[in-house]
C-alpha cells in the first residue's frame, strides 16, 4: 500500500507535508510532528564538533542524549554539550551541560513546561533552527554518540 500524505500550505507560503496513517476502521490520522534521530553517530573524537542545523516545525521542546561509551581511564575526557537556537542567522545558547568526564548516559531537556534544573533542563522553547555543539576541553580520545527526540 502506498503512503498517504496531507499537504497544508501556510500563510507564510511554506507547504508542510504530513504523513497519514490508516486506522483499523479505514479512516486516516495525521502523524504527530515528532522527530527523532541521531545527530552524531558513535565514533571516537578528540575535538569540538557541531551538528548541522536541525529544522523544527511544530515541537516546543527537545530531549538530547549524550551517550559516552568509551574513555581512556588514565586520560579522562572533559566534554560539555550545548543546545543552541538560531535566530536571524545568529546562534544563542539555550542549555549548556556541566562537564562530562567519564562513561555515562546524559539526558538534557528543553521545554517551556519543564521545571528548570541547572545544566540539565532548560525551561525554554526550541526555535525553527537549532543545533548541538559538543566541546572537548582537552584532546583526549572519547567515544560517544548524540541522539534526540522533539517534544510537542
Amino acid at each position: 500500500m502506498a503512503d498517504n500524505y496531507l499537504l497544508v500550505k501556510g500563510e507564510n507560503g511554506y507547504t508542510i507535508k504530513q504523513k497519514l496513517f490508516e486506522l483499523d476502521d479505514g479512516m486516516f490520522a495525521i502523524a504527530p510532528a515528532i522527530k527523532s534521530g541521531v545527530l552524531l553517530p558513535t565514533a571516537t573524537r578528540t575535538a569540538t564538533i557541531e551538528t548541522g542545523d536541525q529544522k523544527n516545525y511544530h515541537a516546543k521542546g527537545v530531549i538530547v542524549v549524550l551517550d559516552v561509551t568509551d574513555v581512556d581511564g588514565s586520560n579522562p575526557p572533559s566534554l560539555t554539550l550545548k543546545i543552541q537556537g538560531k535566530v536571524y542567522g545568529k546562534y544563542y545558547d539555550i542549555l549548556e551541560s556541566a562537564a562530562v568526564v567519564g562513561k555515562s548516559k546524559n539526558i538534557y531537556k528543553v521545554h517551556p513546561v519543564f521545571t528548570a534544573s541547572a545544566n540539565l533542563i532548560a525551561k525554554d522553547v526550541i526555535p525553527l533552527e537549532w543545533r548541538v555543539v559538543v566541546t572537548h576541553g582537552n584532546a583526549n580520545e572519547v567515544e560517544y554518540s548524540v541522539g534526540y527526540s522533539t517534544v510537542l
